[in-house]
């Protein structure tokens, strides 16, 4: 192979990197993303349930 071929072959090659690392990048953000919902579920269902519980003592509290 030439020069030029072989500068190709390294372009063509750096370009699949490039894509790749494109792809894990989205797939990361997709992931995050998910986990991030995940998480805010969780605490959204632990606030609920702590303010359902202290409402419940205060009631009893009062009565």
């Amino acid at each position: 192979l030439n020069d030029k071929d072989n500068l190709e072959k390294q372009l063509n090659e750096a370009k699949r990197e490039q894509a790749k690392l494109a792809a894990n990048c989205r797939q990361m953000e997709r992931t995050t993303t998910r986990e991030k919902e995940r998480w805010q579920r969780q605490i959204a269902d632990a606030q609920l349930r702590s303010d359902t519980e202290l409402d419940k003592l205060t009631k009893r509290i009062m009565t």
